[in-house]
């Protein structure tokens, strides 16, 4: 479903990793549901030294809201995104190799799940 959407904005011939996570609250509470893409041509170094920095942006769909981050990829196997351009305070959002997910939010909310790829 949200995965979808997250299809729909990535360009289809990049290799991309499309993830959609069921969260919860730390303490118990309703479902959040996060899907997201990270397009891993963004990673790659310039082919020219004179290129301008790229922009890395993800597309978020989180409960009824869909935002730009900024994608993160780590050597060991993480997977995220960070942004802080929402009005309502910033995200990050980390996956481990083991597909367990936390979310934080700047005003100190916690979520806890899993993630699963779906490309």
């Amino acid at each position: 479903m949200r995965a979808a959407l997250i299809l729909s904005l990535l360009p289809m011939a990049a290799p991309a990793d499309v993830l959609e996570c069921r969260l919860f609250p730390e303490g118990g509470g309703a479902e959040l549901l996060v899907a997201f893409g990270i397009d891993r041509t963004q990673f790659a170094p310039p082919l020219n030294p004179d290129e301008p920095p790229r922009r890395q942006e993800s597309r978020v769909a989180m409960g009824d809201e869909t935002f730009a981050a900024e994608p993160l990829l780590f050597d060991d196997g993480r997977r995220g995104f960070w942004t802080g351009d929402r009005q309502d305070g910033a995200l990050l959002m980390m996956i481990a190799p083991d597909s367990r997910a936390t979310l934080s939010t700047q005003d100190g909310a916690v979520f806890t799940g899993d993630c699963e790829d779906l490309q």
